[in-house]
C-alpha cells in the first residue's frame, strides 16, 4: 500500500509532495523519495524516522499535531 505526504500547511489547493509512505509486505513502513541529483529512489525506514526526531526534542516537549 502507498500513501502520498504532503505539506497539510500549505496554502495551495494541491500541496506540495514531500514523498510517499509504503507499507511493505513485512509489515514495514518506509518513506521514499526520489534524489533529484541521483535520480534514483531513497527508502528510509520510518520507525528510523521518528527516532532520530525523539532525539531532536526534548524529552517533555510534544511535536505540534498539524494534521487534520
Amino acid at each position: 500500500m502507498k500513501i502520498q505526504i504532503r505539506s497539510l500547511c500549505s496554502d495551495c489547493a494541491n500541496p506540495p509532495r514531500f514523498c510517499d509512505a509504503i507499507l511493505e509486505e513485512d509489515a514495514q513502513i518506509y518513506l521514499v523519495r526520489k534524489d533529484q541529483k541521483t535520480n534514483r529512489y531513497v527508502k528510509i525506514l520510518w520507525e528510523d524516522v521518528v527516532y532520530q526526531v525523539n532525539k531532536l526534542k526534548p524529552r517533555n516537549m510534544k511535536l505540534p499535531q498539524h494534521a487534520p
